[in-house]
């Protein structure tokens, strides 16, 4: 071979050893960017959530003058105490003011209440005794504010007449703007407010106007007043909850190894039966007082160790039993996770590909509105009309969660659930269509701010029948015997939903949120501190170079 060519290919190997590490290099370096601009907006993502609405004070458009503050009907009792009451033809006016003083209670009786009683009663209730004296005059009575008003038939009637007479006077217009509600809805409840007239017909009425989403009631001024402040007490704004879901797909034994892992125990002491769970979690943070009911504090089991640093949720008999008391302790309770733990553990076994992460959606709704997400694919089906034409159709096969939350106060949320999870059988097939297996899961909790819920159940077994050896041999007849083997598996798969509701906080008035440049410029600054540290830390551990080194 001549050493010409073997220098050029000496020269072309060189050239490409060195072209393949440029291209080597460009890539990592186009691998860290990529990282590193995923991580700053992951990062803002996380920081921008949003919050809940506030209040805000309104103002409406009347021909009326302001509403007054109306307040729910109260609802008030008669005095109870126990009375001794002896009078003999005494008046009937006389006798109630008595009453009235004895219990401290005000009362105004009607001119038109006459009369005289006899009263000979012993250590009887207050009410009962008036409620008595007047049944058997023919009086009633009724609550103004706190006055009690005991009056006549005659008054009553008077009254009714009244109360005609009022709701013939002219009807009042208003406009009130709604802000949150639907002003439809909103419409039908207030509708059944409006007074009655003889016939049974609504005096008044109440429409929608949709460009502006705003009410307009027409009525008489007490019902105007009434319907402003009912419209003022239902037009509040929903609070925002923000739902983090992992959807997950893994074998049944990891999926028992993760829970076991993932608990926190709590041993029955002074003969309590309570069993109070935590979440697990060695990476978490543990507060000194986790839980705490009525001013008692479990007794934890602080030597297991779990990822909570609480204990693992299943404690098996430990090696002082019985001496201490403590056998197996399982529970089950929603628990607040340390950081990130849930996150980290996931994707740590999902690198290990000791599981699949279907999807990790994070949704925003309001309080009581469902939000859903689905993943999947639809599958074509093929039918024949009367006519022999071919027709396709289209099925879903999809996994499905849906979720409405109900914020019950700032801690404590109740969460209706709903998982749907189809798959396509292909091993079973209809006229050549394959066939959908269909798994639903519903249920409805109660969950504190902040916890993880965990759904299983979705399993799905799978057998296979492989048969593997060396080509050609294993298929001859008696021989392939010793060239080839059989496998037979049995998995059960199972998928996991975890979710974490988190109640968005409320702005509070004259704050404003960040826009994404502020954010980005956080981000920034935040980064640049962090890499000067590093770069003072790294300065302060190398080691100092004395003058006589430097001479020498």
């Amino acid at each position: 071979m001549p050493r010409s060519f073997t220098k050029f290919s000496l020269f072309l190997l060189m050239c490409g050893t060195v072209i393949s590490l440029c291209l080597a290099g460009c890539a990592h370096d186009k691998t860290t960017a990529n990282e590193q601009f995923l991580n700053k907006w992951k990062t803002i993502a996380q920081k921008a959530q949003g919050h809940s609405p506030a209040p805000v004070p309104r103002v409406h458009q009347r021909l009326e003058p302001k509403a007054v503050s109306l307040s729910l009907q109260e609802h008030h009792v008669l005095p109870t105490k126990t009375v001794s009451l002896r009078m003999h033809n005494a008046n009937l006016v006389a006798v109630l003011q008595a009453l009235g003083r004895i219990a401290n209670q005000s009362i105004l009786i009607s001119p038109t209440v006459q009369g005289m009683v006899n009263v000979n009663i012993v250590s009887q209730p207050w009410d009962r005794i008036f409620l008595s004296i007047l049944k058997s005059n023919g009086l009633s009575y009724e609550w103004e504010g706190k006055i009690l008003r005991v009056m006549t038939v005659e008054d009553i009637e008077q009254g009714i007449k009244l109360t005609a007479l009022k709701n013939r006077q002219p009807l009042a217009t208003t406009i009130v703007r709604i802000r949150y509600a639907d002003a439809s809805s909103m419409k039908d409840d207030l509708e059944k407010v409006l007074t009655q007239t003889d016939d049974g017909k609504s005096r008044g009425t109440v429409e929608v106007d949709a460009h502006s989403n705003a009410l307009i009631i027409q009525a008489t001024p007490d019902d105007v007043r009434k319907l402003v402040k009912l419209a003022e007490y239902l037009d509040r704004p929903s609070k925002q909850v923000r739902l983090r879901a992992h959807i997950v797909e893994t074998t049944s034994k990891v999926a028992r190894d993760l829970g076991i892992q993932w608990g926190g125990g709590a041993k029955v002491a002074n003969g309590d039966n309570s069993l109070f769970v935590l979440p697990g979690g060695t990476g978490g943070s543990k507060t000194s007082s986790p839980i705490t009911t009525d001013g008692v504090v479990p007794n934890l089991n602080d030597g297991k160790t779990g990822n909570s640093g609480h204990g693992p949720a299943m404690d098996f008999v430990p090696s002082t039993f019985p001496s201490n008391g403590n056998g197996l302790s399982l529970g089950l309770l929603f628990g607040t996770i340390g950081g990130n733990i849930l996150e980290a553990q996931l994707s740590a076994l999902e690198e290990d590909n000791k599981l699949r992460i279907l999807s990790s959606p994070s949704i925003t709704t309001l309080d009581n509105q469902t939000a859903f997400t689905e993943n999947g694919a639809e599958v074509p089906y093929i039918s024949l009309d009367e006519a022999g034409n071919t027709n396709v159709e289209w099925k879903d096969a999809v996994l499905r969660l849906e979720i409405t939350p109900h914020v019950i106060d700032d801690s404590t949320l109740k969460l209706k659930i709903r998982v749907k999870k189809d798959e396509v059988d292909l091993s079973n097939k209809v006229q050549g269509n394959p066939l959908i297996v269909k798994k639903q899961t519903e249920t409805t909790l109660i969950t504190r701010n902040n916890e993880t819920v965990v759904i299983s159940g979705l399993t799905k077994r799978t057998l296979s029948n492989k048969n593997s050896g060396v080509p050609y041999l294993k298929d001859v007849p008696g021989l392939g015997l010793l060239f080839s083997g059989d496998s037979k598996s049995n998995d059960l798969e199972e998928v996991l939903i975890f979710i974490t509701p988190n109640i968005l906080s409320q702005w509070i008035q004259g704050s404003h949120p960040k826009n994404v440049e502020e954010l980005e410029k956080e981000y920034d600054e935040d980064m640049k501190r962090q890499e000067e540290e590093k770069n003072a830390a790294e300065d302060a551990e190398k080691p100092e170079i004395s003058v006589s080194e430097k001479t020498s």
